[in-house]
């Protein structure tokens, strides 16, 4: 893959802001791909859900005949085995579909983007740090990350420790970035830092002629 625009991956703990920082790349032009919308996608294929309800249950359907995610999430994540088992069903697809759709983009951009930017917590587990520019870690205390997740998932601390254990551990994941954003503040200050970093991976990547 030629990239004709730098790609610029983002990675983090849950409910750090991953998806704050790439909007706001995103506002300044960036293309978003987005790992969390593709995973919506598969979960409604036919021989994913089929699946899915074999290994773990009918109870992981809801009402209106869909995968619910919370369900599937809690029994998926309950221990490592079930975790192997949701990325064989679920990854595959996923992560073929998300990595299509960035060659696409990134060799072929619209005219004015300035980067292509990758929401996908699972990056690094995924190797998909080896197409990215830059990788981009999103850091937030855990006291301030457990008040996000517990407002906009409904999840306690317990359940993102549960789900955390089967990742790569954060510290580790901003050891291997390239960037660090502090997300302990307000929306300006990520569109600043997102701003910045543009400036940055754009000065220093080598465009194709």
């Amino acid at each position: 893959m030629e990239p004709k625009v730098p790609i610029i991956g983002i990675v983090g703990g849950i409910g750090s802001g991953k998806s704050a920082l790439s909007r706001a790349f995103e506002a300044l032009g960036c293309v978003r791909i987005d790992a969390d919308a593709i995973g919506h996608m598969v979960l409604d294929d036919p021989e994913v859900r089929v699946a899915l309800v074999e290994r773990f249950g009918p109870e992981i359907v809801a009402a209106d005949g869909r995968i619910s995610r919370p369900v599937l999430g809690r029994r998926a994540f309950a221990d490592q085995q079930s975790t192997d088992d949701l990325n064989r069903i679920v990854g595959s697809r996923l992560w073929s579909e998300f990595s299509r759709r960035v060659r696409e983009v990134a060799t072929n951009p619209p005219p004015a983007a300035p980067a292509v930017v990758l929401d996908a917590a699972l990056l690094y587990e995924n190797n998909l740090e080896q197409i990215c520019t830059v990788v981009v870690f999103v850091y937030a205390p855990d006291d301030l990350r457990r008040v996000r997740v517990e407002a906009r998932r409904g999840w306690d601390w317990a359940e993102v420790e549960r789900r955390e254990a089967r990742q790569i551990s954060s510290s580790r994941k901003q050891q291997m970035a390239d960037f660090t954003v502090n997300n302990d503040q307000d929306l300006d200050h990520l569109s600043s830092e997102a701003a910045r970093i543009l400036k940055l991976t754009r000065a220093a990547f080598i465009f194709p002629r």
